[in-house]
């Protein structure tokens, strides 16, 4: 039985999957025979651990972990069970090439399922952003009026004001012109 077993899965190009076994426990080792050596008992730990590494897997990489050590790990192992806790408590690794193939054949339409999640969250990121930029667009448009509106405004007011002053100047033109001739 070994505990707290810290396990760091890199897959590229997938980021790297951290996650934790709480407890692998090899049952009964030997129990079908007269006993193992001791390069038999470090082969069933190890594939033991592996198989157990494997099936404790987050989702997004058990499949190929799965894959990339085959349903070969567990042969024909002189083991009663192998049990396992990634944090459910404990779960037999049960028949593990069975599995490990099942897993294999599944892969393609993991993926596809995962692809197909990816676009729709990119569709859906790609909608809100452009939903941003038009509102973003609309805000920016209605102050460019607003602005040119006001301008509008302003050059309306001076040509009002420059006109006023030249009729001022207009008329009192005319009037100093007609008191000069009415003398």
């Amino acid at each position: 039985k070994i505990r707290n077993i810290s396990i760091s899965a890199s897959l590229p190009p997938l980021p790297a999957v951290r996650y934790v076994l709480k407890e692998v426990e090899v049952q009964d080792v030997g129990k079908k025979g007269d006993g193992v050596y001791l390069y038999e008992f470090i082969e069933i730990f190890i594939r033991a651990l592996l198989m157990s590494v494997v099936k404790g897997a987050p989702e997004s990489v058990q499949v190929n972990l799965a894959s990339a050590f085959g349903e070969d790990l567990w042969k024909n192992l002189d083991v009663g069970h192998v049990l396992f806790d990634s944090g459910a408590g404990l779960e037999k690794i049960g028949e593990f090439a069975g599995w490990a193939s099942a897993q294999a054949a599944l892969m393609p339409l993991k993926m596809a399922a995962m692809g197909a999640e990816i676009g729709a969250k990119t569709v859906g990121m790609g909608v809100k952003m452009n939903m941003e930029a038009l509102k973003i667009g609309s805000e920016l448009t209605g102050a460019a009026t607003k602005a040119q509106t006001g301008a509008i405004n302003q050059q309306v007011a001076i040509g009002a004001k420059a006109a006023e002053e030249a009729a001022k100047v207009s008329l009192a033109f005319s009037n100093g012109f007609a008191k000069a001739f009415t003398r």
